[in-house]
């Protein structure tokens, strides 16, 4: 929801495709370009994860281990290829990408439909879409399954499908919504209020989610409060503008590669810990090591792209 990259595009004047026979074409670019910077990630997270496993595996059950233990990895290929919401990778190990697997199969969909065709018909249907198509979507998983379950198999592919395709529309909303807020002339009253409005909003969302993690109602107001928040944020207009340091410009580089790798490293910290620290050790361990990782691996694709970069000169 908050990719502001992802809906901008689709939804710019600016970036329009000049001609008909190209809105199915930029979308398709458009996406495999995105996913493919985060490619480089994806690899090394994959080959520090099966590396641990297997000395994990064979320095607990011999060497003996390394076939069995090698036969769990046969997924590698689907899961480095995104299949994840299909339903293909049926022993998948990176099951916390499957929002990047959601991506790589319906933004190019939500970019064709934003797009319109520059029909005014196309425009009315790209505007229901993002308005109505997240409700119908999250009234679905509350009303059938009472959470967001991404992982539940529905005809020929996995619910991941219809929660990404929600989320990308309500970026939609999101991209619409923050152009209103910030086309307003404020008073210096109005911002301070806004930037209360907005705090509020961040601070019930992390209230609801520590006080009423099982509830399902909780589960979407803390959905809408983070919309209403991110609308503010994206503005531009509250006073929250004055905290753009390039420390958090360093943060929001650094949020993907640890959402690459988060997931397989808690698992590894698991693995050797399980019997040695506790919960609240364990996390810290985890915490560290994610941020940590996250950092090596930026660091390791920003050389890789110098030396590529050298070598094509």
């Amino acid at each position: 929801m908050a990719d502001g990259d992802t809906v901008k595009y689709p939804l710019s004047d600016a970036d329009r495709p000049p001609h008909a026979a190209h809105i199915a074409e930029c979308p398709l670019r458009y996406t495999f370009r995105k996913l493919g910077r985060l490619f480089p990630y994806m690899v090394i997270t994959a080959i520090g994860y099966y590396f641990l496993v297997i000395v994990y595996q064979v320095r607990v059950l011999g060497p003996g281990a390394i076939a069995d233990t090698i036969k769990t990895f046969t997924g590698a290929p689907f899961d480095l290829l995104l299949l994840q919401v299909t339903g293909i990778c049926a022993n998948s190990q990176f099951n916390a990408w499957w929002y990047l697997s959601g991506l790589l199969f319906v933004l190019p969909l939500v970019m064709i439909i934003f797009l319109g065709g520059g029909r005014e018909e196309g425009n009315a249907l790209s505007l229901w879409t993002m308005y109505a198509v997240p409700f119908l979507i999250y009234g679905y998983f509350a009303g059938t399954y009472s959470d967001l379950n991404w992982d539940i198999r529905i005809g020929v592919f996995n619910t991941g499908i219809l929660r990404s395709f929600a989320g990308l529309c309500m970026g939609g909303i999101l991209y619409r919504f923050t152009e209103k807020i910030a086309s307003a002339c404020l008073k210096p009253w109005q911002k301070i209020a806004l930037t209360v409005s907005e705090a509020v909003l961040y601070l019930s969302a992390v209230l609801f989610a520590w006080k009423y993690p099982e509830c399902v109602n909780s589960t979407f107001l803390i959905l809408f409060c983070m919309f209403g928040g991110l609308c503010i944020t994206f503005s531009g207009l509250s006073c929250s503008r004055l905290l753009n340091f390039r420390f958090f410009g360093w943060l929001g580089k650094l949020a993907m590669p640890l959402y690459i790798c988060h997931y397989s490293v808690g698992r590894i910290v698991y693995l050797y810990t399980a019997d040695k620290l506790g919960s609240t050790g364990r996390y810290l361990l985890y915490f560290g090591l994610s941020v940590l990782y996250a950092v090596m691996m930026m660091a390791a694709v920003k050389a890789g792209n110098k030396i590529r970069s050298g070598v094509c000169r």
